[in-house]
């Protein structure tokens, strides 16, 4: 009777340390997953930004980077993206995009043809590739948690990707309302310095 009930005690505490386990590995998916939607959120911002920043420019020099940044975006998408995620995973080639946006943005601050011009190609080349790996990664992570918490993974997809999607868009939103603020400082300060 004592080695039964013994085996059952041994039943019950490995329950709870699969149960612990179970727990922390949900938790630190959905954490993993919350640290990309933030990230998404700040790509996304500068992305919409600095994209109406540059349509903002007089003459033809913002129409030739962004041809450039769709036929980039293109390829991207096409031939760079696949490549990317097989051999580098769907971590190291989010980290690789978002350097490749921060590496844009910084070109974006000296407005000129030798610093848009490769800028914008490497934004377009870049795109594919985060999206691509975003999804993959995303895809992959429902299905581990599926497995953990026994709920439908195309519950769970909707569920991730309606919080990244929300991420995206209030990052584009707000990015557009702080251009406009600033742009209205701007004018009220250049109209107070002209009268």
């Amino acid at each position: 009777i004592e080695n039964h009930s013994k085996g059952t005690l041994d039943i019950v505490s490995n329950n709870r340390l699969d149960d612990k386990n179970k727990q922390s590995q949900r938790n630190r998916i959905y954490r993993n997953v919350w640290v990309v939607n933030i990230a998404y959120f700040f790509a996304s911002a500068s992305l919409f930004g600095l994209g109406i920043a540059q349509g903002q420019m007089v003459g033809d020099f913002h129409n030739i980077p962004l041809g450039l940044n769709i036929v980039g975006s293109l390829i991207g998408c096409l031939l760079i993206a696949p490549v990317m995620i097989a051999t580098f995973g769907c971590k190291k080639t989010m980290m690789a995009s978002m350097a490749t946006y921060v590496a844009w943005m910084v070109l974006n601050f000296h407005p000129s043809w030798f610093t848009m011009v490769p800028g914008a190609i490497l934004s377009g080349l870049a795109f594919g590739p985060l999206f691509a790996s975003q999804s993959t990664y995303f895809a992959i992570k429902t299905f581990n948690l599926s497995d953990i918490t026994d709920e439908r993974k195309k519950s769970l997809l909707q569920r991730m990707f309606g919080f990244l999607f929300a991420f995206l868009y209030i990052g584009k939103n707000s990015y557009v309302l702080v251009i406009k603020k600033v742009q209205q400082r701007i004018y009220c300060h250049c109209y107070q310095k002209f009268i």
